[in-house]
Parts: C-alpha cells; sequence; structure tokens
C-alpha cells in the first residue's frame, strides 16, 4: 500500500541521509541517500512517494521559512490532509454543485472581494447599491456548508483543525487548498455558490431587514485593502474610478462611516492599535523583517459590514428561540466584573497622581452627580489627549482598560457581546477558515427551511459542543502560535546585543504598560509586543530589592538612588542575557528621564 504524503526533514548527520518524518513519534531517518541529490540537511520537503522517491522543497534549512516548521511540530498541525478527505475533496471538484436550480442567480451583480494582498482563501464578497435615501448590501459568504456536511470526513477535520492558522507568509488551511482556495473561495471571473445576506439600511446606517438567500454569484475582482485606499484618497484617474463595482467602493464608505458614528454613540472603545507584521526578508532568508503598521480607513469600514453580517446571523438565530432542532453557537463577550472596573477606577486615579496630572481630564468621570450621566469608557479614551508628552500615560491607561476585559468565547448562549455593544453574535464571515462557520450556516438554513435536517436533535446538540470546543481551541492555538512567531522576531533583535560588551548594548526606548510583583510589561517603541522584564534582573543591575506599590502602578526600590518605575513612564531597556532553560531574555531597564 502507497505511503500517504507527509512532511519531512532532511538529514544529513555524518554517514546518516535520509528523511526524519515530521509530526511523528518515530524520530529515526527514513535511508534514502542516493536519491536526495542536491537537498539539504535541514530542508523541509513533501514527500509525495518513497518509491521511488518523489518530493518538492518546500523550505531551505536554516532559513526563516523552516524554522515555521518547527512551530507547526510543536504544536502539532500537520497541514497534510488524510486520504479519505482528500477522495471526497476530488469528489466535490468533479461536481461543485453549479447547476443546482433552487440557487438566486446573483452573476450579474458586480460583486468585489477586499483582502489582503496574499489573501487566498475569499471568504467574503459585497455589492453595495443605493436604495431609496438608505442603501441595500448583499454580502455573500462562501457556502462552506454546502461541502462540508455531517458525518462526512471533512467535517472530522474541520472539527480536529477547529480553523485554519497563521503563521509569517505561511496559512494552514483548514479544508484543503482545492477547496478553502479553489472552488469554496469567492475568486474573481469564476462563478461560485455563495449564503448571501441582503441588508437593508435606512439613511442613517441602521438595519431595516435582512433577507437570507442561497446563490450563484460571480466576483468581478480580487481588490485589496490599500489598492482600494489609494482610490479613496485620490480618485481622479484612479483605476478603479471607472468600473460597474465603483459605487460600491464609494457607498462603502458611506455606510463605513455612519457604522462606525453609530458604533460610538453606543459607546464601543475604540482603541489605538498598532499591528506588529511579521515577514521574511528578501534580502536574507535567516531572518525575518518586521514592520509596523495601522489598519487604513478601508479596513475599518469593511470590518463594519463584516460585523453587521454577524450580528444580523445572531439575530436570525435568536428570532423565535428556543426552536426544536435548531442549535446555534454564539460568540459571547461579558462585561467587566464590577470589582474589576471599581480596581480600574482606582488604577486610573494611581496612575494620574503618580504622573501629577490634571485630575479633570485624566480621572475617569465614572460616578457623576447630578443631571450628567455615568462617563463610559468609550468616552473617556476618546477624550484624553491623542499625542504630546502624555502619549505614554495614555498608552498605558488603555492596556489598563484591556486588562479589565474579559474574553470572548463561543457558546450555546447568546449572552451579548460587551465589547460591540450588542445582545447577540455568531460568527458568520469565515466559514471556511472556522468550524464554527460551518455549523452556523448550517444551522441556519435549517431554521430558514432551505436544507432538511442532516442529524437527529441529539446528534445536533453533541455536535455542536464540539464545534465550540474545537473553536475555543483553535482561538487560544492561533494566539500561541503569533506569540511563537513574534518570539523569533524578537530574537533576531536581541540576538546581536549579546555579541557587544554589556555598557555598549543599545537602550531602545518603551513604555511601561503594567506592572506585577516579579516583573514590568513594557512594550518598545518601534517594536509593539510585550516584553517582561524580571524583578530579580533589575534587583541585580541597582543592587537592591523592589516591591510594588499597594496601588499596582509603581515598583519601588528600597536604595534612593535607585530608579522608579511607574505604569506609564518611558523606560530605556537593554539585554542583559538570555536564559535558555525558559526561552527568555534577561533585561534590565532605565528611566528615560
Amino acid at each position: 500500500m502507497a505511503t500517504p504524503p507527509f512532511l519531512g526533514r532532511v538529514v544529513h548527520d555524518g554517514d546518516e541521509r535520509g528523511i526524519r518524518a515530521l509530526f511523528s513519534k518515530d524520530n529515526r531517518a527514513i535511508p534514502c541517500p542516493d536519491e536526495l541529490g542536491t537537498y539539504g540537511s535541514g530542508d523541509i520537503v513533501r514527500v509525495k512517494s518513497l518509491a521511488p522517491l518523489q518530493m518538492e522543497l518546500l523550505a531551505e534549512g536554516e532559513t526563516t521559512q523552516a524554522r515555521l516548521y518547527d512551530i507547526l511540530e510543536r504544536y502539532e498541525i500537520d497541514p497534510e490532509f488524510s486520504p479519505e478527505v482528500l477522495a471526497e475533496t476530488e469528489n466535490w471538484l468533479a461536481d461543485p454543485g453549479l447547476t443546482d436550480d433552487s440557487l438566486q442567480d446573483f452573476t450579474g451583480l458586480p460583486f468585489i472581494t477586499i483582502d489582503n494582498e496574499d489573501s487566498r482563501d475569499l471568504d467574503q464578497a459585497m455589492f453595495i447599491e443605493r436604495e431609496g435615501q438608505g442603501f441595500a448590501i448583499y454580502y455573500a459568504l462562501a457556502d462552506a456548508a454546502y461541502y462540508v456536511r455531517a458525518n462526512t470526513a471533512l467535517l472530522a477535520e474541520a472539527l480536529r483543525r477547529g480553523s485554519s492558522y497563521y503563521l509569517p507568509g505561511l496559512c494552514i488551511p483548514m479544508l484543503p487548498a482545492s477547496l478553502s482556495e479553489g472552488i469554496i473561495s469567492l475568486n474573481a471571473n469564476v462563478d461560485r455558490r455563495a449564503f448571501v445576506l441582503r441588508m437593508k439600511l435606512d439613511e442613517g446606517g441602521e438595519i431595516c431587514s435582512t433577507d437570507f438567500l442561497r446563490a450563484k454569484i460571480r466576483s468581478r475582482a480580487k481588490l485589496t485593502y490599500d489598492g482600494v485606499q489609494t482610490y479613496h484618497d485620490s480618485p481622479a484617474g484612479h483605476t478603479l474610478s471607472n468600473h460597474d463595482y465603483t459605487e460600491t467602493l464609494n457607498l462603502l464608505r458611506v455606510v463605513g462611516e455612519l457604522r462606525i458614528a453609530r458604533a460610538k454613540r453606543q459607546g464601543v472603545i475604540r482603541f489605538d492599535r498598532r499591528y506588529l507584521t511579521v515577514g521574511h526578508d528578501k534580502d536574507d532568508r535567516q531572518r525575518f523583517s518586521v514592520k509596523l503598521e495601522e489598519r487604513n480607513q478601508v479596513e475599518k469600514w469593511n470590518e463594519q459590514v463584516s460585523l453587521l453580517c454577524n450580528m444580523e446571523g445572531a439575530a436570525l438565530l435568536l428570532k423565535d428561540a428556543p426552536q426544536e432542532g435548531i442549535e446555534p453557537v454564539y460568540r459571547s463577550h461579558p462585561a467587566p466584573l464590577a470589582d474589576r472596573l471599581n480596581e480600574l477606577a482606582l488604577g486610573i486615579e494611581s496612575i494620574v497622581q503618580a504622573h501629577s496630572l490634571e485630575p479633570s481630564i485624566w480621572h475617569w468621570q465614572r460616578h457623576k452627580r447630578g443631571e450628567h450621566p455615568p462617563e463610559t469608557l468609550a468616552n473617556y479614551l476618546e477624550r484624553l489627549p491623542k499625542d504630546g508628552p502624555t502619549i505614554r500615560v495614555r498608552a498605558a491607561l488603555q492596556r489598563q482598560i484591556l486588562y479589565a476585559n474579559r474574553a470572548s468565547t463561543f457558546g450555546v448562549e447568546a449572552e451579548g457581546h460587551y465589547a460591540l455593544g450588542v445582545d447577540g453574535y455568531a460568527r458568520f464571515s469565515s466559514p471556511m477558515r472556522e468550524v464554527v462557520g460551518i455549523f452556523t450556516h448550517k444551522e441556519a438554513l435549517e431554521k430558514l427551511g432551505v436544507i432538511s435536517k442532516e442529524n437527529s436533535t441529539a446528534e445536533d446538540q453533541a455536535l455542536r459542543l464540539k464545534v465550540i470546543d474545537s473553536a475555543n481551541t483553535a482561538k487560544e492555538l492561533q494566539k500561541k502560535l503569533t506569540k511563537e512567531a513574534n518570539k523569533y522576531a524578537i530574537d533576531q533583535l536581541l540576538d546581536g546585543d549579546l555579541a557587544l560588551p554589556v555598557e555598549s548594548r543599545p537602550w531602545r526606548s518603551a513604555t511601561i504598560l503594567g506592572i506585577r510583583p516579579s516583573r514590568l510589561y513594557v512594550e518598545l517603541d518601534k517594536f509593539p509586543v510585550d516584553l517582561k522584564i524580571y524583578s530579580h534582573d533589575l534587583e541585580r543591575a541597582y543592587d537592591c530589592a523592589y516591591h510594588q506599590d499597594e496601588l499596582g502602578v509603581q515598583l519601588i526600590p528600597d536604595a534612593p538612588e535607585a530608579p522608579l518605575f511607574s505604569v506609564g513612564s518611558g523606560v530605556g531597556v537593554r539585554t542583559v542575557g538570555y536564559d535558555e532553560k525558559r526561552r527568555r531574555w534577561q533585561l534590565s531597564a532605565a528611566s528615560l528621564d
């Protein structure tokens, strides 16, 4: 019987020449010395066949791409699919269901997709038109639920993975690429099945009604956030200014800004967000590239339509609920606990006091008297100075607000979404990348009577619990993967310091965002990820003990000549060493003042 394809690492260890399978408990190399040819030690390969040996190179050894496979192996994320999954995939490729007479024909509407430059799994497409004084948004979602059905190998694999996973320049898809980047993906200039939400909004951007339809669409173009942003910045003569989909781009801005204004009125907190994008250096394949980015306006407008889709999907599931045989999954974000908000209010006062700031400007007016209502955290953060000498304090206060929040989770009850200010929220918008999206679409279509039930109620209830567990686990796993990739970039940044004498190592400016008795949490100005500076390293540097104050915003030395560290202060950070056992950097800090 032929061996299924697998990933391996080429081994040249003395006389041993072969391939060591990744994701295998057997650490022995498969000997194949004569067939390795030009493959070098450490190369990552996909082995298609052992007899005869057929393989393709995925990443050369010692490159940044190869290091990503170390992360995948550490977390047991095997990109390969089983023969059963591939067989079902081939069946769908032969008959992708486009001749289904029940599908609405929307191929005449000029849908477009807007995504990142390197995105290949296109979940969402849109068409927007004026309808009277308001708007009609046709929001098409990839019809993954049609292809991934109950009691199939594809669904079992989607449950096992939970979601697609992303590392710099590398996607590990939940579904085989010939599905997720092929016949399910809403690619340009080809017919595709879609689950369409036709949402009607009034002139103020408020939702009036939503229809849910299965349809066939044909996207006109794959656009990017940056490309559409250049159109909005300078529309005259732009290549996007004279197409049948140009009106969609214009109305996206109008609707997006209306929805953003609405969210502000609803008290939705708008955080200042910067994103660290880790990639691969084009000139040195052993080094990562790092880019600091902020989301542009197009991405924010697009997000508003996606959020609206998920809110309307939840509203459908909640209508007349509970309903026999319908087993919805919601994403809930509970409000902060009252005790935590009390701690936050005290913490804000303490930070303001530590920096001798004007209380009337910087205090959170949580308990107003008289006719004035209590100040929301959204309004508080919005009115704080956004630049100038207090920019670090603002960043620290924003982090304290984030600390007060509780995590969002998937579950069976619609417990509201505090961050979005809505009673119900469900993940409809990523059906190819999240198993919860596939299941949610299925339940919605069953509720609408578009499809008949695939399982008994008991089977669906059991499946729902598996979906919830898989989705929550995948969410946490992606956080770990991102942290691991960022750590490679941090290691690269700091590793060169160790070759220099300590006194010659650079000081990098940073902001203290949090304090615990054992550590400082800082964010570098030019590298916005958290670094931990441990108290024992500070005590070694300054030859004195440190303790946290009662209010938790200062780390105080017992020697007057040693620096005091406060949340919201600027510090210089210097590399001291590296603890191989704990896989963490030893750092010191000094006040920028």
